[in-house]
């Protein structure tokens, strides 16, 4: 599960994206929080993603 939310980590850092948070659920997935680096880079839209 470590991997799975550090690959994810990495794929949102590379979209501009900072993991502010995360939770692991007890169906054996993860939630992550992030936010935009900048403001700038915001379109509006919510970012889903499953690993």
């Amino acid at each position: 599960m470590a991997a799975a939310i550090e690959y994810a980590a990495n794929e949102l850092a590379a979209q501009g994206h900072r993991v502010v948070s995360f939770s692991v659920t007890g169906s054996a997935k993860a939630i992550v929080l992030a936010e935009r680096e900048s403001d700038d880079a915001c379109t509006g839209k919510d970012i889903h993603h499953e690993y």
